[in-house]
């Protein structure tokens, strides 16, 4: 049984108990609503831990099943008939086992709930993951960071699970209900696990091993060591790139492996003392440069001395940045593993989940705290502050983006209209949401031709530097554009709240050679 208690701590704010909502017990599984997340206790062999959670879970199984069943068709259309037996073949038998139990319990396909542990296989996302050791007085322990971003609803369904299993070793699983795999995890000899998504995506619709939330899981459930570690990884691929990010908080040790399919990389902390993961590969071999925003911010942290304790990861974890931070819309989890003193930390929210509360399970005494009350204001902005007047600062021609990979890979006439307002409480869909409350035609006028019909497209930007939309040319205006000429911008609001407003100076140039470069603020 969970235990709530009352606990405060020198220089932060007092804890408050932790709540409990509902209790179920089935068998030797016990479920209890902490705070409304679900957190399961199973014992037993793999079958009959499969039936617990089946059974206890068995309404929240069924609404997530409706949800995610127009994903079961899509992939479906594309894979090998044979794919469920494919699956069979490549996962443990005890998961396999604990699976076929959890069908029972539900009543659900045992079919479907195979497909979903390769959920992560087939739907790609994106996360943060970071190890850091941390000085005290006199030792170092280690501390594991993580946000999990993902979408497809799966943000409305995180659930806790202490696995404790007949033959193997006892482990904590962070992960999405339903799912037999994990997100992030600890077992009880201080390994802590997470993953993150890479470049490269499935080939050829063809699954060649286990799904790597079910490999995590094999390492909980066996391994004590990172040489442990080592051995259970030694000839692993994964079907898709992705990194797994290991911490030993007894060893005070990690790794990364970088898994670009059968090309894997291992990356150790070497003269540092952290090492971190966003959606790129870590070898410089893999990888040579990593410029993304959550990259940047991460680095900042690390290498201005940012990270000495849990507060100070709780920090980053909850960094939104300019543009896209380490937490976005799509950050359903925010962890942090200290496992050295068997404690995790965690928040859950559809997004921007770093912002919600965060509880705090000192897992060694069996207690649950609210460690940090949730950031009301933040989330409830992510529902109501939107864009509604946007300043067009600048403009570019199809191709000319400054940016790398904004080479043009077609003709069509379109240009990008970049803007100077960023909402940092939303992510890309803010641009989505003004430009379809906004005007969506402009003309472009120039002293002695005739005027351009432009039309808004779907095409939006959003990087630390770059935010804007992309526009095109009707088909049966373009000859009249000339060459060469700069047309200024002209808008009819139709609304007298979304407005566009450009900014003197801003000026369209269809190129006379595509070869010119790009003049400030002019199209070319």
């Amino acid at each position: 049984m969970f235990i709530f208690s009352f606990a405060s701590f020198a220089g932060l704010k007092s804890e408050r108990p932790a709540k409990t909502s509902e209790t179920r017990k089935y068998g030797e599984g016990e479920l209890q609503f902490i705070e409304g997340i679900p957190f399961l206790k199973l014992s037993g062999n793999h079958y009959e831990m499969g039936v617990q959670y089946g059974v206890l879970l068995k309404d929240k199984l069924q609404k997530i099943h409706g949800e995610l069943l127009p994903y079961r068709d899509l992939w479906l259309q594309k894979l090998p008939g044979d794919i469920h037996e494919r699956l069979e073949k490549l996962t443990d038998t005890k998961i396999i086992q604990q699976l076929k139990g959890m069908a029972e319990g539900s009543g659900l396909p045992y079919s479907d709930l195979l497909l979903g542990a390769y959920f992560g296989v087939l739907e790609r996302g994106g996360c943060s993951s970071i190890l850091v050791k941390i000085k005290n007085e006199t030792s170092y322990r280690l501390i594991h960071g993580r946000n999990f971003d993902y979408g497809k609803g799966t943000g409305r369904y995180p659930v806790v699970i202490e696995y404790n299993p007949t033959h193997g070793i006892k482990h904590l699983v962070i992960g999405t209900i339903g799912s037999a795999g994990l997100a992030e995890g600890m077992n009880e000899k201080g390994i802590t696990v997470s993953e993150n998504l890479a470049p490269g995506d499935l080939k050829n619709s063809g699954i060649q091993n286990t799904s790597t939330n079910i490999k995590l899981r094999e390492i909980l459930s066996s391994v004590s060591s990172l040489k442990g570690v080592e051995m259970l990884m030694e000839g692993y691929a994964s079907d898709v790139g992705n990194t797994f990010t290991i911490g030993s908080g007894f060893e005070i040790e990690g790794i990364i492996y970088d898994l670009n399919y059968d090309n894997g990389q291992k990356n150790y902390f070497g003269k540092k003392n952290w090492l971190y993961a966003t959606n790129g590969f870590v070898s410089e071999e893999l990888n040579r440069i990593r410029d993304d925003p959550r990259s940047r911010i991460i680095l900042t942290y690390l290498e201005s001395g940012r990270l000495n304790s849990v507060d100070d990861m709780i920090e980053l974890l909850s960094d939104p940045g300019t543009t896209f931070g380490v937490n976005n819309p799509s950050t359903i989890h925010a962890v942090v593993f200290d496992a050295k003193r068997m404690c995790v930390f965690m928040a859950f929210y559809p997004k921007f989940a770093a912002w919600n509360f965060w509880l705090k399970f000192d897992w060694g005494k069996d207690v649950v705290t609210v460690y940090k009350e949730a950031e009301v204001e933040k989330l409830k902005n992510t529902d109501t502050v939107e864009l509604t007047e946007v300043h067009i600062t600048a403009a570019y021609w199809n191709g000319n983006l400054p940016m790398r990979g904004a080479e043009q890979k077609n003709n069509d006439p379109h240009f990008w209209l970049l803007i100077e307002e960023w909402l940092k409480e939303k992510g890309g869909e803010q641009l989505y949401e003004f430009s379809a409350k906004a005007a969506r035609e402009l003309t472009l006028r120039a002293e002695g031709q005739s005027d351009v019909k432009v039309i808004i497209t779907k095409g939006t930007i959003a990087t630390e530097h770059l935010k804007g939309f992309m526009f095109k040319i009707v088909e049966e205006d373009l000859p009249k554009m000339v060459p060469g000429i700069p047309y200024t911008i002209h808008i009819d609001n139709v609304s007298a709240i979304y407005k566009w407003i450009i900014e003197k100076g801003v000026t369209v140039t269809r190129p006379v050679d595509k070869k010119v470069p790009t003049a400030k603020n002019t199209l070319s």
